[in-house]
């Protein structure tokens, strides 16, 4: 941990040898200069367009006031003032569209696409758009035909700029793909010679950002991919963020943290603040570490601001980012996501954001046996038991889903609720067969349960009860508990590293070689649920079923023993806390402050993010 994080933690704990406080880092620089945003909202409505799929490219119409959707079969437009989706049906429908934008040169949207898959030859199509119809230009040059290429338009050199593509199947096995750079000047194309290039790829993102005068590439299915889909390594690394100034490429290296290598992204361009949103989109060797697979990405929201990544906190989003198209609506100053789902639903959800952002650094909570709480980051001191005399001492916290509260759970089940946690009840005025050990809330934050040491459950709020092992002989004591992502079940962990699952919660073993087997303390559920890691005293993680891992076990170890573990929002990383309050870090955690070196009333006994 740096110097500088260190004191800015001290600077908020003045007192602390006399009493348990809360405490707070400063406000982080990222998140005063994007301003204050609200997260997606879900607008779909009945009209929104059913047939629109993961390949159903949308730009804003600022002329017409309208958002253009092409899809396989029609052309939807959505009414910026009302929101309204109608099928225009046009008397000449666009075949094989794979990206629109809208050209201030023309006024209007243009689309590309044709007949074919490229590999027979042919030339790729120009349709543009009036608002009620398609018109086929006939420029007379035009790029190859391909599929899965990616443009937008430069309003500094007053041309649509288009990168890339493949010819042939889109399968990794057949497809070739592409590094040409084509400009589409109003009546014809050209293709530009640039002295450096990205490699060759399909299905990257492309915006125009209007702060830096520069059209911004962003990923892309790599002609490597499949080698490197073998060998697991390339979705290990960031994505890949290039510039074009006109005349060339150039490929930005950001240090610090920034979203991994992905194809099939939604991404927009916000005037508003200058910055341009990336959400979703799909993977291969997922991380590139010892998993390998294809799916897709957590619903997690970045944006670039000219020199770096920075991942919008506590975004809301689809909970499936089969995100394939975004764009910036001038009329109403918001982001429009346009989203599929690979299965489930048969038609596309649309979702709307204000075009700012709140970013910055993560934040959690640590709570000592005296109920004194000490906040870090972003996550706000909301009150503490520090000095409220105690019937038993504290053993966990849990945090509220909006982050802005948390509950204290004591020994005895007694309950204690700061910020927007409610209180629903508690077991302090029962006689308990063996002590409270842990809770875990609700998805809802209506409600939440409590697991005693002999694996005990005992429900309120909304929490229901599926089953509890109370009744069962343990070989080791219950430590611990969680909630699955529906609120549905919960898994209980055993020192031994025993795992029930009831409800809808499933088992995915509990076989953590080489962790010891007779000092877990925590099990922490994947954001989807399918698979957990089972965290030991001495700091060893085990993860099972899709919990990701590099080996067998990853330390998030403290000098003094972990106590208390918490997982970042999309689960690439984990946070634990020893005793003395000294923070570990796994993944993409990152350490903002720890109390390792003060003085403590009490010792630290757990863990929570915000």
């Amino acid at each position: 941990m740096s110097l500088s994080t260190r004191l800015a933690a001290l600077s908020f704990v003045l007192s602390l040898a006399a009493t348990s406080v809360g405490v707070a880092t400063t406000v982080d620089p990222v998140a005063a200069r994007a301003g204050v945003g609200v997260g997606w909202s879900d607008v779909t409505d009945p009209s929104a367009p059913p047939d629109a799929d993961a390949g159903s490219p949308m730009a804003h119409d600022p002329v017409r006031h309208q958002i253009v959707q092409v899809t396989a079969t029609t052309t939807w437009v959505r009414d910026s003032a009302s929101g309204t989706w109608v099928d225009a049906d046009p008397a000449t429908q666009p075949t094989g569209v794979s990206a629109v934008t809208f050209d201030g040169t023309l006024d209007k949207v243009l689309a590309v696409g044709g007949v074919g898959d490229g590999s027979s030859g042919g030339l790729l199509q120009s349709w543009t758009w009036d608002g009620t119809d398609w018109t086929l230009l006939t420029p007379t040059t035009a790029p190859p035909m391909r599929l899965g290429t990616t443009m937008t338009y430069d309003a500094d050199h007053g041309e649509t700029i288009l990168f890339g593509g493949h010819t042939g199947p889109p399968n990794v096995f057949y497809a070739h793909y592409l590094a040409d750079t084509w400009a589409f000047d109003g009546t014809t194309w050209h293709e530009e010679t640039p002295a450096t290039s990205p490699s060759p790829r399909a299905r990257a993102s492309m915006v125009h950002d209007d702060a830096r005068h520069e059209v911004v590439l962003l990923g892309g299915f790599r002609d490597d991919s499949l080698n490197e889909l073998v060998r697991g390594g390339l979705y290990g690394n960031p994505i890949e963020t290039w510039v074009w100034d006109g005349a060339d490429w150039a490929q930005r290296t950001p240090t610090g943290d920034a979203p991994l290598t992905r194809h099939a992204t939604a991404a927009a361009y916000s005037p508003t603040d200058g910055l341009t949103y990336l959400f979703g989109g799909d993977y291969l060797g997922y991380r590139g570490r010892e998993t390998i697979g294809i799916g897709q990405f957590p619903p997690e929201t970045w944006v670039w601001d000219g020199t770096g990544w920075t991942r919008v906190k506590s975004d809301s989003g689809p909970s499936t980012t089969a995100a394939r198209s975004a764009t910036y609506d001038s009329d109403l100053g918001t982001i429009v996501l346009s989203n599929r789902p690979w299965t489930g639903r048969s038609e596309g959800t649309v979702w709307e954001r204000s075009a700012t952002a709140t970013v910055g650094i993560p934040g959690y909570w640590l709570v000592a046996s005296d109920g004194g709480v000490f906040s870090f980051g972003d996550a706000a001191f909301h009150g503490s038991a520090g000095s409220i005399p105690l019937n038993q001492p504290i053993v966990g916290m849990a945090s509220t889903p909006s982050g802005n509260g948390y509950w204290l759970v004591a020994r005895d089940g007694g309950i204690f609720a700061f910020g927007d946690a409610q209180f629903y009840g508690s077991t302090g005025a029962l006689t308990l067969n063996q002590p409270v050990v842990g809770m875990a809330a609700t998805p809802s934050g209506d409600g939440y349960w409590l697991v005693a040491r002999d694996g005990g459950i005992f429900a309120f709020g909304d929490a229901q009860f599926f089953g509890s092992t109370g009744a069962l002989t343990l070989n080791q004591p219950v430590v611990g508990m969680a909630s699955t992502p529906t609120g549905d079940g919960y898994w209980l962990v055993a020192a031994d590293s025993g795992v029930f699952a009831y409800g809808d919660a499933q088992f995915y073993g509990n076989d953590i070689t080489p962790v010891p087997k007779s000092d877990v303390v925590a099990i922490t559920p994947t954001p989807t649920g399918s698979g957990y890691w089972i965290t030991s005293a001495g700091g060893g993680v085990s993860a099972l079923g899709e919990a990701e891992t590099g080996s067998a076990a990853v330390g998030v170890g403290n000098p003094d023993g972990v106590v208390g573990v918490a997982r970042t929002t999309f689960g690439h990383g984990l946070w634990s806390t020893g005793s003395s309050g000294a923070v570990g870090t796994w993944g993409e955690a990152i350490a903002v402050g720890d109390l390792a070196g003060f003085a403590l009333n009490a010792p630290i006994v757990g863990i929570a993010t915000n």
